[in-house]
């Protein structure tokens, strides 16, 4: 039995967050990334704890994806008049970290602090078919707090967070603002000179620092100014005086931060938590440019529900209980079916999720009369991690993170191929084969009609994703729509799909010649098959079906090794092996290429490759991989999906042992030497996770 059919709806395939925990005995656990998430919305909201060979968790400043870069985030408790840190590395009195827990939307750690003990959660929401709240760029972190002793104890709760978060650019001059908004306290914080649609160092240089606070939970209290200044003053007198230094300057100039407090009395336990938000919002977020150079500004979809920024913080800070209620829900109904199949794939899915979604943003656009379009969402995906980590809506990225899609939201399916398609559909577009991407220069998302050397590969990402989506959510209206150029490119697909021109590439840059590449193709046209069939299109389902099988069987006699079924890394030579992890598309959506004979031996296949000692962390790619052994994550999981359960444990627990591997640094990379585990590229890339919806 495959890990396929184990589960009804289950979750697959995983990985782009990398590495381990060091060692520190005070923290029981059982797996710790290098890299944890605490806010993560958006490529430019997306805040991590770096773990790595460290005993100072909590205590030190969180990073963006890269590791590099600091982000100024000071957490303080004062109970019974004595202050601790469960955040940040100015340290008062010293805490201990018990517990982490990582569920798919949440990361919670446990904290003793004197007398108390501190669950301190960051929630970073996904909100399946809810276009306003899912395009929210706000993280929430709040504070419970249980006495240990059985006796009450006064309690004030802190938080931080400092202009770092505005620009990449830590010369940056910025200016800020603190108001009250309904029952909501508001720090907000931006560059005075600001550059549309830049970077520097991966953070926006355009846009709005947001942290605020509810106003009516406890007796509240706020300050502006030096992170000396306001840090000093909680810990010597537990509140916040309510002033604001009002000197605009540079982000390292006596760094300025931006500090909430909240006294909840005498209590031996929270009866509402210290809740804080933390968001980054831009408007214009992004643009889409036509090949005829057409430019359109973008705006994150919740724009078009609320009269104004300062609205949406009040109603997302009153919404918490029940956004921490979804959350919940959500995490209990992915963790429910990814813990059937065992914790180290819990571990896994519960690590990648947040990294999948937090490269994700859904806007809209106003039509010419300045109303917004309903009918013009959609969702852009920033390539982190990659070569070009500015790529919009990468596709063969979007490929692999897909199947998460289709599980929690296929309502997103739209959204995230729009990008792809529009710019294709127009007469402007001549190549007869799919784009590889929707632009170059995120957040602009600007398509090209430049020749790519990935035509057979991205042809048969687009086709496999549209089936799925339409296969998931029914919606046979976008399918039709977009069925002659799908059908452009499945006729390309027919007529070169058993290419043997070495300029023919995968999204591994490997050549052509190669049967995992040629699989995925006529996959894709038994997929457009199942799709003209479920439009209603009876003459293309069997023009297609007929095509699918005559490419299968040359397939059949070309690609497997005549002595074990084994699928070749490279046709003509037996010598060779590949792990075939295009084969799990086959199985996801029922395409019927590969019968159980193929998927038993590619299974007996990784059973030898695991018995090497050498592979501690999975398996290469195949045995002519040109980066040197290189193991994908993402196609490792690929792989254990259609594998015999106890071989796709086994590949399972060793992707979970890369993760947790305390050698490295940094956010879980997509490519890695199986041997050692070093990083080769990709880190922190969203083709870590796939959840499969059968």
């Amino acid at each position: 039995m495959t890990l396929l059919s184990s589960f009804w709806r289950l979750i697959i395939s995983l990985l782009v967050y990398s590495l381990a925990f060091g060692s520190f005995t005070s923290c029981q656990r059982t797996f710790f990334p290098t890299a944890i998430p605490l806010a993560v919305r958006s490529p430019y909201l997306s805040v991590w704890e770096n773990a790595s060979n460290s005993s100072d968790i909590p205590n030190m400043w969180p990073t963006g994806w890269r590791m590099d870069s600091n982000y100024g985030w000071q957490g303080y408790v004062k109970i019974d008049g004595i202050a601790y840190t469960w955040r940040g590395a100015q340290v008062s009195n010293a805490t201990t970290l018990s517990q982490i827990t990582i569920t798919p939307t949440r990361t919670i750690y446990t904290i003793t602090a004197g007398p108390m003990t501190l669950n301190v959660t960051y929630l970073s929401p996904i909100e399946p078919g809810d276009f306003v709240r899912q395009s929210i760029p706000f993280s929430y972190v709040y504070v419970d707090a249980t006495s240990n002793d059985g006796k009450a104890h006064h309690l004030n709760v802190y938080a931080d967070i400092s202009g770092e978060w505005v620009s990449g650019n830590r010369n940056a001059v910025i200016t800020w603002n603190s108001t009250r908004i309904g029952n909501s306290i508001i720090h907000s914080a931006s560059q005075t000179s600001q550059t549309i649609f830049t970077e520097a160092s991966d953070q926006a240089e355009w846009g709005t620092l947001y942290h605020a606070m509810p106003s009516n939970h406890g007796t509240v209290g706020d300050m502006t100014g030096s992170d000396q200044a306001c840090r000093s003053w909680f810990v010597i007198n537990g509140t916040l005086p309510n002033t604001h230094d009002s000197q605009n300057r540079g982000i390292d100039q006596n760094f300025p931060v931006f500090a909430l407090n909240v006294d909840l009395g005498t209590i031996s336990q929270t009866q509402q938590p210290a809740m804080f938000a933390v968001g980054f919002v831009r408007d214009p977020a992004m643009q889409y440019v036509n090949l005829g150079g057409n430019a359109r500004n973008r705006s994150l979809y919740f724009e078009s529900r609320y009269s104004n920024v300062g609205q949406m913080i009040d109603d997302f800070l009153t919404d918490f209980p029940n956004a921490q209620k979804r959350a919940e829900e959500l995490d209990n109904r992915i963790l429910g079916q990814a813990n059937t199949f065992g914790s180290e794939y819990a571990d896994l899915v519960s690590l990648a999720t947040r990294q999948v979604y937090g490269t994700t943003e859904l806007n809209i656009a106003q039509d010419a009369s300045g109303t917004w379009n309903q009918s013009d969402v959609m969702m852009f995906m920033k390539s982190i991690g990659d070569s070009n980590p500015r790529r919009t809506n990468p596709v063969e990225t979007l490929y692999a993170a897909f199947p998460m899609f289709m599980y929690i939201d296929p309502t997103l399916g739209v959204p995230l191929l729009e990008p792809l398609f529009r710019f294709q559909s127009g007469p402007l577009y001549q190549n007869p084969y799919a784009a590889q991407d929707a632009g170059a220069k995120y957040p602009v998302g600007q398509g090209s009609a430049t020749a790519h050397t990935q035509r057979i590969e991205q042809s048969s990402n687009m086709i496999i994703m549209t089936y799925a989506y339409v296969r998931a959510s029914n919606d046979t209206k976008y399918g039709r729509n977009r069925f002659p150029l799908l059908y452009n490119w499945a006729t390309y697909l027919d007529s070169q799909v058993e290419t043997t021109d070495t300029s023919e590439l995968s999204a591994d840059q490997e050549s052509g010649n190669e049967p995992n590449l040629e699989l995925k193709g006529i996959i894709a046209l038994q997929a457009m098959s199942l799709l003209a069939s479920a439009l209603g299109y009876t003459d293309r389902a069997t023009q297609f079906s007929n095509s699918s099988q005559t490419h299968a069987q040359s397939w059949y006699s070309r690609a497997l090794n005549p002595s074990n079924g084994q699928m070749l890394g490279t046709f003509g030579q037996d010598n060779s092996w590949s792990i075939g992890y295009n084969l799990f598309a086959d199985v996801w959506l029922k395409t019927g290429i590969a019968n159980s004979t193929i998927l038993n031996a590619q299974s007996a296949l990784y059973d030898t490759l695991l018995k090497s000692q050498q592979n501690a962390f999975g398996m290469p790619i195949d045995s002519n991989n040109p980066q040197n052994g290189a193991a994908s994550s993402s196609w490792n999981m690929f792989a254990a999906a259609i594998a015999q359960n106890s071989t796709a444990k086994n590949i399972i627990s060793r992707i979970r042992s890369y993760a947790s591997l305390n050698s490295t640094t940094g956010v879980f990379a997509a490519l890695y030497n199986p041997k050692t585990g070093a990083t080769s590229s990709g880190q922190a890339r969203q083709v870590q996770i796939s959840f499969l919806g059968t």
